[in-house]
């Protein structure tokens, strides 16, 4: 997938949306490594949950934050959350916010292969 950055740009992601990619595995692993970002869509409903990540092939030392922002500028994510492993290497974690954009950080690692990690809302 590309990097936080890239000529993508953003996804919109509504709630009932397939879940989003956001590392598909094929990343150079690095600390500091961010997704590309998604937008928050409206609930034509108004039934908001927020959006549940899913971290699967973590390495053990791994952390990866879950970033808030409400403009598209990279100082302005701020950590909301963070993704640790379990003993099989998966992880995740419910954010409940209503940031308009939000994406993923790499904030801790050493060594081991890049992770699959999805969001769904």
């Amino acid at each position: 997938m590309p990097a936080y950055g890239s000529s993508v740009g953003y996804v919109t992601l509504y709630p009932g949306d397939p879940p989003l990619t956001l590392f598909n595995g094929g990343e150079t692993v690095a600390q500091g490594l961010a997704s590309i970002p998604f937008q928050r869509g409206n609930s034509p409903s108004g039934n908001d949950a927020g959006s549940s990540f899913i971290a699967l092939g973590m390495a053990s030392d791994m952390v990866i934050d879950v970033q808030a922002a409400n403009e598209n500028v990279a100082a302005s994510f701020v950590t909301t959350q963070s993704i640790t492993a379990d003993a099989s290497g998966s992880g995740g974690t419910s954010e409940p916010g209503r940031s308009m954009f939000y994406r993923l950080l790499i904030s801790a690692y050493s060594s081991g292969t890049m992770p699959i990690v999805t969001v769904k809302r």
